[in-house]
């Protein structure tokens, strides 16, 4: 996913950030013990803006 948008995490705008965390979600990635807070560490936020950007592409319906 990186690789598809050309960018490491750190420099993503926000719309990036919530696409990569999309295409993780629906590879069921988040369903592993833990990876909230690796990706949270390797995009430089904190664990709750994970969970906001997975809350907030389920409500624009990114996420099924």
């Amino acid at each position: 996913m990186v690789a598809k948008i050309g960018k490491q995490p750190v420099t993503m705008s926000k719309e990036e950030r919530i696409e990569l965390i999309h295409a993780l979600e629906v590879q069921g990635a988040f369903l592993l013990r833990g990876m909230v807070d690796f990706m949270a560490n390797h995009m430089g936020v904190t664990k709750f803006t994970i969970y906001n950007y997975i809350k907030e592409a389920r409500t624009q319906n990114i996420i099924p």
